[in-house]
């Protein structure tokens, strides 16, 4: 008699709205019914409530997560996790979240010459664009260190990892202005001499 359980168990989170376990109750009704949706509702409800415990946050999102894995929807995973405030809980299923590449140098203005390294943790691979422009795995990909000389330089980079999810975008802004150096005056010609000469090297710095 689902429908039956369903009616009072609503009836019943009227009355007690804070009960975290009716609402894992009726998700547990929905499960039976075989009603896939609702019961993912439900989980997901649970899950957003601040009053569920912990010991109860981990059940659900294993639950979610098999859900999810079983239709390989693993953005959804990777976009649950990222949002998930256990720590635990991210670190379990570590390998379902694309964390964002990491930049070596800060954004900034610069007078030299700087080599950009992005760094990610897992196996899978860093796209990018210089540009500004949204990255994707249809950019460029990373393989090494990206020189950057004079100009401005608007960089974005996101991780994909071995299951397609991808990451946020990470960003970053880079003025660079290289100071070109005046050459050294040197006080004799170049050419072929009778006598010896003493040659001195005179710069402005």
């Amino acid at each position: 008699r689902y429908e039956d359980a369903i009616h009072y168990y609503e009836r019943a989170m009227e009355l007690e709205p804070t009960n975290a376990d009716l609402k894992l109750s009726i998700a547990q009704v929905y499960f039976l019914k075989n009603d896939k949706e609702n019961y993912e509702y439900w989980l997901r409800a649970i899950i957003e409530d601040p009053r569920t415990e912990q010991e109860q946050l981990e059940s659900i999102y294993g639950k979610l997560i098999a859900i999810y894995c079983a239709r390989e929807e693993y953005q959804a995973i990777h976009d649950m996790l990222i949002n998930c405030p256990l720590a635990s809980i991210r670190t379990t299923y570590q390998n379902y979240i694309a964390e964002r590449p990491q930049f070596s140098v800060p954004s900034g203005e610069y007078e030299e010459v700087k080599a950009l390294k992005m760094t990610a943790s897992g196996g899978g691979k860093i796209y990018y664009t210089l540009d500004g422009e949204t990255p994707d795995a249809s950019k460029t990909q990373y393989v090494s260190p990206i020189l950057m000389e004079d100009g401005d330089f608007t960089v974005k980079a996101v991780y994909i990892n071995e299951n397609g999810v991808q990451s946020q975008v990470a960003s970053a802004w880079y003025h660079i202005t290289v100071t070109e150096l005046e050459a050294p005056e040197i006080n004799l010609d170049g050419g072929e001499y009778d006598l010896p000469y003493k040659i001195t090297v005179r710069s402005e710095e």
